[in-house]
C-alpha cells in the first residue's frame, strides 16, 4: 500500500524552509518513487495548504478530488504544511483520517519536525515581534501557559504517539550545523525514504534568519505603539517601513538582539518540569536521552557601543511612529 507522509510541526518558518528543501530535491525524490503532490493544477505548496485546511475542517471532498488520479498511478506521496500540525494532535482526528485514507488505499504516516525548546521559544518570539503582535507581560514560555504547553513535547504529542505508534509517527529534531544541500541528509547507501528513520536532521538553511536590526527596530516600535500620538498606522505599511529603515541602522548581532528581547520580557524556557518532560519524550520516541543543543557556529558578544546603537534604533522608531 502506498504511503502518505505528512511533514508538519509547530514552527511555520521551519516548515517553510523544509518545504523549500523538499521541492529543491523533487527530482531525486521522484527517482525514489516519492511525489510531492497529487495531480492537479495547484502548485505543491498551495495543494499542501489546501489539503491541510480541508483535513482540519473534516472535509473529504478536496481529498477525493486530489486522490482521483492516485488510484490509477499509485505512489508514495510527501506533503509538507504547518497547517497539518493542529488537526493531527487529537487522537480522534488522527484515527478518523488514518481509517479514511486506508479506505482510499493510502497508509498514513506523520513526521513532526521539532526545534530545541529554547530555539522554538526564541523563533516564536521573533515572529510575533516581526508581525507587531502584542506580547503578554513576561513573554517567557514559563510565564505564558500557551507558550509553555507547546514546549512540553511529551504532553503535547502524547495522544498522537499513542494513536499512531512508533511506526505511524516519527519525530525529527533539527539541531545540527547548517548544510546548504538537503540531499546531504541521504545516508551513504540509503534512500530518501530511509531519512524518515533518522531522529536528527541538519537545520534547513534555505532562508536566512531575520536581520537582528529588523527584529530590534520592530521590538522598539511594538513597545511604543500604545503610546503613539494620533491614529496608529496600518501594520502592513508599518512593517514595510520598518524593513526599509532597519537597513540604514548600524550593525547588530544575535546576542545583542537577544539581550534586548530579555529586557522586553523574553527568557529561555527552563525548569525541572521541562527537562523531565523532554527526557521522557526522547525516551519514548527515540529510545535515548534528549540531546544537548548543538553549539552555535559563531558566538556573538555584546559590543561596547551597544548604547549608541540603541539610541539609533529608538530614534528610527520615533520617526516611524511620528509619520
Amino acid at each position: 500500500m502506498p504511503q502518505l507522509v505528512l511533514h508538519t510541526g509547530g514552527h511555520s518558518r521551519l516548515l517553510a524552509q523544509l518545504g523549500s528543501g523538499l521541492l529543491e530535491q523533487r527530482r531525486l525524490l521522484r527517482r525514489e518513487g516519492i511525489g510531492l503532490r497529487f495531480r492537479g493544477i495547484a502548485s505543491p505548496r498551495k495543494q499542501w495548504d489546501q489539503l491541510a485546511a480541508a483535513m482540519g475542517r473534516s472535509q473529504h471532498e478536496p481529498w477525493q478530488r486530489a486522490l482521483r488520479w492516485q488510484r490509477r498511478w499509485p505512489r508514495d506521496t510527501w506533503l509538507c504544511s504547518a497547517l497539518f500540525h493542529r488537526c493531527l494532535l487529537r487522537d480522534r482526528r488522527f484515527n478518523h483520517w488514518r481509517d479514511w485514507l486506508e479506505a482510499q488505499n493510502l497508509e498514513l504516516r506523520v513526521v513532526v519536525h521539532l526545534l530545541h525548546p529554547e530555539e522554538q521559544s526564541w523563533q516564536a518570539f521573533v515572529e510575533r515581534i516581526l508581525q507587531l503582535k502584542k506580547t503578554p507581560p513576561g513573554a517567557s514560555a514559563a510565564a505564558d501557559p500557551r507558550g509553555a504547553q507547546v514546549l512540553l513535547y511529551n504532553d503535547l504529542y502524547n495522544e498522537l504517539i499513542e494513536a499512531a505508534g512508533v511506526c505511524g509517527a516519527r519525530f525529527v529534531l533539527h539541531d545540527q550545523p547548517r548544510q546548504p544541500d538537503w540531499g546531504r541528509l541521504l545516508p551513504p547507501h540509503g534512500s530518501m525514504a530511509s531519512t524518515l528513520d533518522q531522529p536528527f536532521w541538519p537545520s534547513q538553511a534555505v532562508k536566512e534568519s531575520p536581520d537582528p536590526r529588523l527584529f530590534a527596530l520592530s521590538l522598539v516600535v511594538q513597545q511604543n505603539l500604545r503610546n503613539a500620538a494620533g491614529g496608529k498606522p496600518g501594520k502592513r505599511l508599518l512593517r514595510a517601513a520598518i524593513a526599509t529603515a532597519a537597513q540604514q541602522l548600524p550593525p547588530l548581532n544575535q546576542a545583542e538582539a537577544k539581550q534586548m528581547a530579555r529586557e522586553a520580557g523574553w527568557s529561555p524556557p527552563e525548569g525541572a518540569a521541562l527537562e523531565a518532560g523532554l527526557q521522557r519524550f526522547a525516551s519514548r520516541v527515540w529510545g535515548r536521552s534528549w540531546p544537548a543543543p548543538h553549539p552555535s557556529h559563531a558566538e556573538d558578544t555584546l559590543g561596547s557601543d551597544l548604547p549608541e546603537r540603541r539610541n539609533a534604533i529608538a530614534a528610527a522608531a520615533a520617526q516611524l511612529l511620528s509619520c
